[in-house]
C-alpha cells in the first residue's frame, strides 16, 4: 500500500491561516460593496434634495411674478 506521507501540524496550520486570510479577504470585499452601495444611496439622496431644492427655487421665483404683477 503507498500512502501519503502525513504533512504535519505545520502544513495544517499553514492551511488553515491561508484560509482565514481567504475569509478576511471576502468579508472586506463584502464590506466594500456594502459601502459602495451606501455611497450610491446617499448620492441619490443628495440629487433628490437637489432637485427639490431647485423646484422650491422656481416656485418662489414663480410666486414673487405673480405677486410683483398684482
Amino acid at each position: 500500500r503507498d500512502v501519503e506521507r502525513s504533512r504535519g501540524l505545520g502544513d495544517l496550520y499553514k492551511r488553515q491561516v491561508i484560509f482565514l486570510l481567504q475569509l478576511v479577504d471576502l468579508h472586506l470585499v463584502i464590506v466594500i460593496f456594502r459601502l459602495q452601495w451606501v455611497e450610491l444611496l446617499l448620492l441619490n439622496a443628495i440629487f433628490r434634495l437637489q432637485w427639490l431644492y431647485l423646484l422650491l427655487l422656481n416656485v418662489i421665483f414663480v410666486l414673487q411674478g405673480y405677486i410683483c404683477s398684482l
